[in-house]
């Protein structure tokens, strides 16, 4: 292992593969430019998971804005799977919350990825 925690082997590679170590650093910096929302979307949820059990795993990983799973924890419909939106204040904690992705929760192995938000375009009337 190196200083940052990483397989130095997993390093080389991705430094042989970007063209050495400056064409790396800047890879890396135009992909955090590029990666910086603040929204996660995990699918692959337990229908029995309920919205407090989600915010209690997100919320450890940084503060949470806002959470929605759908369908709601007071559907009556009967659902075989869940997706959650998580709304983080720190776009950092995106990150960090992927690694989340294939750890079991409740029966479920979660799927967390990046979720960019779309802001509503102002709408024109008609003319």
């Amino acid at each position: 292992m190196c200083n940052t925690g990483c397989a130095c082997a997993t390093t080389s590679a991705l430094l042989w593969f970007y063209g050495g170590a400056s064409r790396f650093v800047c890879v890396l910096r135009e992909w955090k430019m590029n990666c910086s929302t603040n929204v996660i979307q995990v699918t692959n949820v337990s229908p029995s998971t309920t919205s407090e059990q989600m915010r209690t795993l997100f919320g450890f990983l940084g503060k949470i804005e806002e959470l929605r799973l759908f369908p709601p924890d007071d559907s009556p419909l009967p659902v075989t799977s869940r997706v959650c939106f998580v709304k983080f204040l720190e776009s950092e904690s995106v990150g960090v919350s992927q690694h989340l992705t294939n750890t079991v929760f409740v029966d479920r192995a979660l799927i967390v990825v990046p979720f960019a938000e779309v802001e509503k375009a102002k709408a024109e009337p008609p003319r």
